[in-house]
């Protein structure tokens, strides 16, 4: 009485109809229901730069390879393992200056973007440090 269609192509309507089997022959057909799939996630940023630009500055920068995100989420990472998100920037934005740093200290950064369905994969990890003035 259940049945599970998988395999299937995101923000794709799909229509069902069933039918019973008998040793003589079929039933009719069922009423047809139908359910359209979710939207996929989105693509993955891909290409992200960081640049110092001071002491207290970096700038961000990647490719949008989406074009169904809602956000980017840019993370930020002091160690490489641990990190913490320091922005959400708008759909189709590729670009974040990450001000308030501290001087002479060496920051990573990653980017994802999400959006209803879910998240994308990371980008690449992309570092820089701040000047030292």
């Amino acid at each position: 009485t259940s049945f599970a269609s998988t395999g299937l192509i995101c923000n794709t309507p799909y229509y069902y109809r069933v039918r019973a089997a008998f040793v003589s022959g079929y039933s009719a057909y069922s009423n047809i229901a139908t359910a359209t799939t979710l939207q996929c996630p989105p693509a993955a940023p891909s290409g992200l730069t960081a640049t110092a630009v001071s002491g207290t500055r970096i700038d961000l920068s990647w490719a949008d390879n989406s074009s169904n995100e809602t956000n980017f989420r840019v993370e930020r990472s002091l160690n490489g393992t641990t990190w913490a998100q320091i922005a959400t920037v708008s759909a189709n934005v590729t670009t974040f200056a990450n001000t308030g740093l501290t001087k002479n200290t060496t920051y990573r950064y990653r980017v994802v973007a999400y959006n209803a369905s879910g998240v994308s994969a990371y980008s690449n990890i992309a570092s820089a440090t701040t000047l030292k003035r």
